[in-house]
């Protein structure tokens, strides 16, 4: 990007060095990265000579490079919030009990943070010091030998793989020590989501037991039955409300809001329960079953920045009487992933545990695979990682369905059917 400006008769001036765009080609012109040039025209008449001083304003310049990057504050939180989630499944699926945020979190920073800050350093490194725009494709890794000349040209346009369109788009080798440093500022800012859910949880755990008599309150909080008829009624028709509201007027972050409200009273509940309970043999199983609730609300917030504008834009048209919002905006698919699991766990389900070694590794898999997907193009293409999130959120609704009658019931159908067929054969 290039700029000029003409300043007359001036004392102080700002000025603003732009870099090469992120996410664009690099120009193969020479001479391109000449950078600042100031030319002076003075009165050939005046003998006074030209004094100049230049000062940098570093906060200023670090601003404007988040500014640059803002997307990068949406994207790797939510990388580190994956990651951590990775962390805790790990611990749990291997018999451990569900640890809390802070501890996985604290547990990856542990273990795992620097070598991931050492990858990404190394692939901002070959990011800022390839100059050319370098793409990969199928036909570099396997051989395209037995395919004619317009199925390897199709090959490579539908697997190309660009350099440029990874991790922050830099080809500058100055910045490459961007990548980790906002992965470092992105630490930070996911412990403060975590402490200020935290308090909030607490804080309206403790006015609900104080605005009601806390014997009476807690006792019908922990024998009400999470499985009644009239509480299973009521969860179905609010469902069905929902996805009628979403498929014909309000859109799928409507949805995703009401799911988030309702995500945090569960926590409210678990954490009354978990404080209330007494049995030895219940207490770990209430807090876990608060610790991962918790952790499922901090990767709903971590959501928010996907759905809020949208809500936010969406309200304004109807204030000014404009019906003709996105049709995308009306897919029931991107919202029954989350309403479905939200019912789920708010009838205080806890998890079970992948205890085959199969089902460990798809869990695995689906979070390493959002990891990487995220770090390469969560930047560029922010929207997608809402809709990845989606995938990982379907496979804890199959990890509960398998546990439950309805899953047992079609296992054994499938066995039969399974063994009838060998028999057969």
């Amino acid at each position: 990007m290039y700029e000029s400006k003409f300043l007359v008769n001036v004392d102080n001036a700002d000025l603003n060095i732009h870099g090469q765009s992120p996410f664009v080609t690099p120009v193969s012109a020479p001479n391109f990265r000449r950078g600042l040039e100031l030319q002076f025209w003075m009165d050939p008449t005046c003998s006074i000579p030209l004094s100049i001083d230049i000062e940098w304003d570093f906060y200023g310049s670090l601003g404007k490079i988040i500014m640059r990057f803002q997307t990068v504050l949406v994207a790797f939180p939510f990388i580190i919030v994956i990651m951590t989630l990775r962390t805790q499944f790990r611990e749990y699926d291997h018999g451990e009990t569900f640890i809390s945020f802070g501890h996985g979190l604290a547990l990856f920073i542990r273990q795992t943070f620097l070598k991931f800050i050492i990858f990404v350093s190394a692939l901002s490194i070959y990011q800022s010091v390839t100059r050319a725009s370098k793409t990969y494709s199928l036909a570099d890794l396997f051989p395209m030998d037995y395919a004619s000349g317009d199925m390897q040209k199709a090959i490579k346009a539908k697997s190309s793989f660009n350099v440029n369109d990874t991790l922050l788009g830099n080809q500058d080798p100055f910045f490459w020590f961007l990548p980790p440093l906002f992965f470092i500022m992105s630490i930070g800012i996911t412990i403060v989501s975590w402490i200020l859910l935290a308090f909030i949880v607490r804080v309206l755990a403790g006015a609900a037991v104080f605005m009601s008599r806390r014997d009476l309150f807690v006792k019908n909080i922990v024998n009400k039955p999470s499985e009644s008829k009239s509480r299973l009624r009521r969860h179905v028709i609010i469902t069905l409300i929902l996805f009628i509201l979403v498929a014909s007027f309000v859109p799928y972050q409507f949805a995703f809001i009401v799911a988030f409200l309702v995500q945090i009273s569960s926590c409210v509940k678990s954490l009354i329960i978990a404080r209330s309970v007494y049995k030895s043999t219940c207490v770990q199983e209430s807090w876990d079953n608060y610790h991962y609730l918790q952790s499922i609300l901090i990767l709903f917030f971590m959501l928010l920045p996907f759905n809020v504008p949208v809500l936010m834009v969406w309200i304004r048209n109807m204030s000014v009487n404009w019906f003709a919002p996105f049709s995308w905006d009306h897919s029931i698919l991107a919202i029954a992933p989350i309403i479905f699991y939200v019912e789920i766990i708010t009838n205080g389900k806890m998890l079970p545990r992948s205890t085959g070694r199969k089902s460990r590794f798809v869990t695995n898999a689906i979070l390493l695979i959002i990891t990487i997907y995220s770090l390469l193009y969560g930047v560029r293409y922010t929207y997608l990682l809402y809709f990845s999130s989606l995938g990982f959120i379907t496979w804890l609704i199959i990890l509960h369905v398998r546990d439950s009658w309805i899953g047992k019931t079609m296992d054994i159908y499938m066995q039969s059917i399974f063994k009838r067929n060998m028999k057969i054969s």
